[in-house]
Formats: C-alpha cells, structure tokens, sequence
C-alpha cells in the first residue's frame, strides 16, 4: 500500500477511535481506491466480482450521462464516424462533460470494469480511445479521490479536527505530486519513440545498442533495486505507478502482456526484454 493510502488509514483508525466512523469509513474508501489506481492490469483480475459488478454499473451510469446530452453525444459521433480533429471549442465542452461524470466514480473501478467487464456497444467512450482521442482528462484516475478528500478535509475542519485535516490536505498534496511526475513520464512512453535519436520510424544500429544498453542496466536495477518503490509501467496509453518491480513479479498475467516497465522515469524497455535470461533482445529490436 502507498504512503498516502496508509495515511489515511491511519487517519481512519483515528477517527473511528474518536467516534467518526462515517468519516473514517470515506477515509478508508478514499484510500482503497488511491492504492487501487498505482496498480497495473494485470493486478485487476484481484478485484472481487461484487466491485467488478459495482464498477460496469458506474461506467454504465457515465455513459448514459453523455447519451444525455445531445451536443456531446454528437460530437463524440462525428469523431468516431470521421475522425476530424476536434476543435478547441469541441474538446473543452467534452472533457467538462466528461469530468463531471467521472468524478463521482472511482477511477480504479473504471479501470478494472473496462479492463475485466467492457461494456458492449460503448467502445467510443472506454477511458483508452478517449485518451486517445485527446477527451479524457489527465488526472481523471485521481478526479474521485481528490474530490473525496476535499470534501473530507472540510468538514474535519468544520468540526474542529484540524490536525486532521491538514493531514488530509497533504495526503492531497502528495497525489499531485505523484500526478505530475506520471504525465511527465507518460510523455515518454512509446518504446520507439522514445529511442528513435534521428526520427526515422525505424531501429538504427546505434539505437539498438543504446537500447541494449539501456536493458542492461534495467536488469542490474532488477536485482538490485526490485524491492523499492520507483517502477512505472506502461500499457495501453496508461501509464501505473509508482510501483515496486517485485511486486509486479509476482502479479499473474504481467509477464505475457508485454508492457513497457522504466525504473525511477527514465528508460523504457520492453517487459519481455527485462525479463529474459538469455541477454538478448525482443525479436521487434533485433531485426531492425
């Protein structure tokens, strides 16, 4: 669990001993869904079916409300059919819609219900073609949990925990933070993109053994540094983290999805190239 998620619990365990259970309980869903957004994909087959359920609800209930309104719904609709760039005009009326459907979802539910649960017929609207497509807001997996805590820290203050409160805004400050560093890192997170030195669209030779090189000390950080907590993974245009690498190692299902994994934000390599035993290279890299 996070640093953040276990101040809150903390503060959770505080307030209940105070006699705010209805506030400790916000607290400790607050922190359920923070922990919940560092994870990658392949840790969602955790979630339990009755939040799988939950979360396809939620993103039901999202999409409905853009349904309901006529002008997003039409220009969701002319994209889609023929893929015109939006105008500025177009995009902030969608990503205002937009925001004001999510925020009151957590992100991490959406996340494992268009994961897990996809709901048919509303593929234009799942968090990764909106992404995609320039809609969806950046910080939209914090949106729920941010909203909470704003709300939460208020009314501690309102009733006189102010210590709590502030500690509230800081746990706050800190998913901010975090925010940033991932849209920093986010940026570069397309594998050839990121090692293409002369934009050419292809593998050079010095950008192979660049790359090589680059793998090579991703696999020492491996070993030596697998335990800390400053790993980033990349799939499907998201990017989750900070994680800690043993932990992905264990998760199920990581190792065949073929993501890319950085340590502490910089480099990107291929899972696939991380994991190997042989020192060699991805067969996509090794024929360029």
């Amino acid at each position: 669990m996070s640093a953040s998620a276990a101040t809150l619990d903390s503060l959770a365990d505080q307030l209940d001993a105070d006699g705010l259970g209805d506030d400790a309980s916000r607290l400790r869903e607050a922190a359920s869904d923070i922990h919940a957004t560092e994870q990658p994909p392949g840790l969602f087959s955790r979630v339990t079916t009755r939040l799988r359920e939950q979360a396809t609800h939620h993103w039901k209930n999202v999409v409905g409300e853009v349904r309901e309104s006529k002008e997003v719904w039409d220009i969701l609709a002319h994209k889609l059919r023929s893929g015109e760039e939006l105008t500025p005009a177009q995009r902030d009326a969608v990503r205002s819609q937009l925001l004001d459907a999510l925020r009151v979802v957590p992100a991490s539910m959406l996340l494992a219900a268009n994961w897990t649960l996809p709901v048919p017929g509303t593929s234009v609207l799942t968090p990764w073609l909106l992404k995609k497509a320039g809609l969806l807001p950046s910080r939209w997996r914090e949106a729920h949990a941010l909203d909470v805590l704003q709300k939460e820290a208020a009314h501690l203050r309102a009733i006189g925990h102010v210590d709590q409160a502030d500690r509230v805004l800081q746990v706050m400050a800190e998913l901010e933070a975090q925010a940033d560093r991932r849209e920093a890192i986010e940026r570069k997170c397309a594998l050839l993109t990121h090692w293409d030195a002369n934009d050419n669209g292809v593998w050079d030779a010095d950008e192979v053994e660049a790359y090589r090189g680059c793998v090579e000390r991703t696999r020492r950080h491996r070993f030596d540094d697998g335990h800390r907590k400053d790993w980033y993974l990349q799939h499907h245009d998201h990017v989750f983290g900070p994680v800690r690498l043993d932990e992905l190692i264990e998760a199920q299902g990581v190792a065949e999805g073929g993501p890319m994994i950085c340590y502490d934000g910089t480099g990107w390599v291929s899972w696939r190239d991380l994991m190997r035993t042989d020192g060699g290279l991805s067969v996509e890299v090794g024929e360029a």
